[in-house]
């Protein structure tokens, strides 16, 4: 905790603070900012407001304030947290149709990350097959995934052509849901590569004229987190029953926790079996089992 004194003589100013990543072999990374207005921060509260937090981290910073003889003093404490992640984006940017003879080079974009394709010169198609994951945070939901299209230049900046969105929540609504009956993901993720169906977007600018439409073939998929995770239980299961659907034992069960470096102990396993000695479990019933470990805080497998 740092404490800090210093007076303030306009309640009608703004506390600013800024917020870095300290690193000693680089420039400090920098996080976000938080502004609080002195004159509502004085104000009497109930309970202790929340105010926004603009940068990479979407945790509301709060503060607390107390009275003491006739005068304004109080406490602000910081709040960081870790930002749930609902799920990922598996993108690839394959190929570009243009039709312009240009140095191509594409930056595709999602909530304040990006990243970028090589340039390839002189190019009416270029192929690209560049490959990215995108975290995508639950506060990030409703977002596009933009891809903007530039003409490199070497001596000046280069020239934006245009840009093509890919709405997340079309990638959301096409991707595994959980069932709500069985809480298990049904609509389970494609695992290769080569059977996640391509996709054209047209990419749009005022630099373009009626007679150029530009497209970019793309291949995205959405897992949410839950759907990854179960998929990951259920590749182990296939590893150490080497069966493909089951059923799980209780020797490959207890082989499989030792490799993740869990120690389970016999009550841990009996828990798991429901106290039979003789009966294998469904690779559901032990997916739902481990997801009631994990997300339960005081469980541990």
């Amino acid at each position: 905790m740092a404490t800090f004194d210093f007076p303030i003589n306009r309640f009608n100013g703004v506390l600013r603070f800024k917020v870095w990543d300290r690193d000693p072999m680089k420039p400090d990374d920098y996080i976000g900012k938080v502004e609080i207005p002195i004159d509502e921060w004085l104000e009497d509260h109930e309970s202790s407001p929340a105010f926004p937090f603009e940068g990479r981290l979407n945790t509301p910073f709060h503060k607390m304030i107390t009275s003491k003889n006739g005068t304004q003093a109080g406490n602000i404490e910081l709040k960081i947290g870790s930002v749930p992640v609902s799920g990922i984006v598996m993108l690839e940017v394959k190929v570009l149709r243009i039709g312009l003879d240009m140095d191509p080079i594409c930056k595709i974009s999602f909530a304040g990350k990006s990243s970028s394709t090589c340039r390839v010169r002189n190019s009416l198609k270029p192929v690209w097959n560049h490959k990215l994951l995108l975290r995508v945070h639950e506060s990030e939901a409703n977002l596009d995934v933009n891809i903007d299209l530039f003409d490199h230049d070497k001596i000046t900046s280069s020239d934006r052509i245009g840009r093509a969105s890919l709405p997340l929540p079309d990638l959301i609504a096409e991707g595994p849901n959980l069932d709500p009956e069985t809480m298990i993901y049904r609509k389970l993720a494609i695992t290769k590569e080569e059977d996640i169906p391509e996709s054209e977007l047209q990419i749009k600018g005022d630099r373009l004229g009626p007679e150029c439409a530009p497209v970019v073939i793309v291949r995205a998929q959405y897992l949410p987190y839950g759907a990854l995770r179960q998929m990951f239980w259920r590749q182990l299961l296939v590893l150490y029953t080497k069966s493909q659907d089951g059923p799980a034992s209780r020797p490959a069960l207890e082989r499989m926790l030792l490799s993740l470096g869990s120690n389970p102990s016999p009550e841990t396993i009996a828990n798991f079996f429901n106290g039979s000695q003789e009966r294998n479990l469904t690779f559901d019933e032990v997916i739902l089992r481990l997801e009631d470990a994990v997300q339960t805080p005081q469980k541990s497998l």
